[in-house]
């Protein structure tokens, strides 16, 4: 039998997730097999990965991956394609071009999906806007913020590179930010149940999952 046990942040913290790797090493949780990690941050991270495995703890990541470290695998999404895909989205819908902004975040994944975007819309007739791309914190509320701040700039689309803006329990405040803003191409990263209803509303141009 195999026990899974759940200890870390509740919120990205990649400072906590050092902490809980070191509290594992150190028996805090009693005799801990392996260890299973979302990368928050590569520079904090990736030592702790190293002390667990000096420690003979064997650590794989997923979702958010440390390339560079002495993890043993990553299992998850090949983030770089993933950001090349929403870029790909955006040119098929809209090839006339004009400006847009990223919503993205601090984590090594949201980070390689943004070098995506950027390199498959370079050679189009897209371009990034200078205050892009805005740091989400990992925030639906956050996120609508950044929204309105970049349509005051009259920006042509925006991409979150993950579903935050739409994650809210009440979907409301998203529909009521697309109903305001018809002329803008929104494709958004992620297809969890709520988003697949509001494309088929109509209240996203795209989504990738």
């Amino acid at each position: 039998m195999i026990s899974c046990l759940y200890v870390g942040p509740r919120y990205e913290d990649p400072i906590q997730q050092a902490s809980t790797i070191d509290a594992i090493i150190n028996g805090t949780y009693g005799q801990i097999d392996g260890i299973s990690i979302s990368v928050s941050d590569t520079e904090i991270i990736t030592p702790a990965i190293s002390r667990a495995v000096n420690a003979n703890i064997p650590v794989i990541t997923f979702d958010s991956d440390a390339q560079n470290s002495l993890r043993k695998a990553y299992i998850g999404t090949d983030n770089y394609s993933f950001g090349m895909e929403l870029g790909k989205l955006l040119h098929q819908l809209a090839p006339r071009g004009g400006t847009y902004g990223i919503i993205g975040g601090s984590a090594p994944n949201i980070i390689q999906r943004v070098q995506g975007v950027r390199d498959r819309l370079a050679d189009t007739k897209w371009n990034e806007v200078t205050s892009s791309y805005k740091d989400s914190l990992d925030s639906t509320s956050v996120s609508l913020d950044l929204m309105y701040e970049y349509s005051k700039e009259n920006v042509d689309a925006i991409m979150p590179v993950g579903g935050w803006p739409m994650f809210g329990e009440d979907t409301q405040p998203w529909k009521d930010f697309v109903d305001a803003n018809r002329n803008m191409t929104l494709i958004v990263a992620d297809t969890l149940p709520q988003q697949i209803e509001l494309m088929n509303q109509g209240y996203v141009n795209g989504l990738v999952g």
